[in-house]
């Protein structure tokens, strides 16, 4: 209902025109996939039980409407996607990395804790329960030139992973014609959130984010 009603009238791109089409991309996904994943990370993926940091993983779509920008937000599992419509831009932390264990679920919030309330395929509240909690521990701390942002882009069809702790700001453009973009991505949902004074102190190489007003008062 919510991409409905931002994209009244749009038509679905048709993603691969044709079967061969549909199986390279599969195969270069999986490729790719074992490539950049860290060996730890693979080897849970492989067993079939594809956790990262404590989190769960799934693969989904997101789709980005044209000229939106997203939240800061650092990663609390890795985070593997690739642009299948369009491209997508991000200012990125790129000599930061977050320590894994501020991102890692509480005790209670792990697959199976609280009675089995919280499970291996988690419904969109229990996510927001585990993101609310990480983000009570989430600090960017003043990194000086380690902490700068810079600006780059993801053009479509290339896989990009988000390591543990990696943070950035992900943002889409207007563009030609408007379609936004459309991104495949193997991760947890769970992202940690910077909550307000004193969670994020960088002041150098920031001018390009934005919404970040209520963290620099």
């Amino acid at each position: 209902e919510h991409l409905d009603s931002l994209y009244s009238g749009f038509h679905a791109p048709t993603l691969f025109p044709t079967e061969a089409d549909r199986v390279k991309f599969d195969f270069q996904w999986r490729y790719a996939l074992l490539s950049v994943l860290p060996q730890s990370e693979l080897d849970t993926v492989l067993s079939g039980r594809a956790l990262s940091n404590s989190h769960p993983l799934c693969m989904y779509l997101v789709a980005v409407p044209p000229d939106t920008c997203l939240d800061l937000h650092v990663h609390a599992a890795t985070e593997v996607f690739v642009p299948l419509v369009g491209s997508i831009s991000e200012r990125r932390a790129m000599g930061v990395l977050l320590p894994a264990e501020w991102l890692r679920r509480s005790y209670d919030m792990e697959v199976g804790g609280m009675g089995g309330q919280f499970t291996s395929r988690p419904t969109a509240d229990e996510l927001k329960l585990v993101a609310d909690d990480v983000s009570t521990r989430v600090v960017y701390e003043n990194y000086g030139e380690k902490g700068v942002f810079t600006d780059r882009a993801v053009c479509r069809g290339r896989v990009t992973l988000n390591s543990i702790g990696s943070v950035h700001q992900s943002y889409s453009s207007a563009g030609q014609d408007g379609s936004g973009c459309l991104i495949f991505v193997l991760g947890s949902k769970v992202h940690g959130h910077f909550r307000g004074e004193g969670s994020f102190l960088q002041r150098m190489g920031i001018d390009g984010l934005e919404n970040i007003g209520h963290l620099l008062e």
